[in-house]
């Protein structure tokens, strides 16, 4: 069994969080912004799934990213476009 089916099946809300920030923190900038189209997807996936989780961190950051109190895609949205 592959880890990201773990991460998945079980729901880990830190784990998405983690993932996250390493796919950012691999950008020049360390920034979600300069990441190329596929792995901004992913990364983004990672960051919204954990916040639907409940985890607090990754919904601070989903606000920072897109504005508190707006409407953001449903994970599953950035995964089906990182499959593109």
């Amino acid at each position: 069994m592959k880890e990201g089916y773990i991460i998945r099946d079980q729901n880990l809300p830190q784990a998405h969080f983690d993932i996250y920030v390493i796919l950012v923190e691999s950008s020049a900038n360390k920034s979600l912004k300069d990441l190329d189209k596929k792995t901004k997807n992913l990364a983004t996936y990672h960051l919204i799934k954990s916040g639907e989780l409940g985890y607090k961190s990754a919904k601070y950051e989903i606000d920072e990213i897109f504005g508190k109190g707006k409407k953001v895609q449903k994970s599953d949205y950035y995964l089906i476009e990182y499959s593109k």
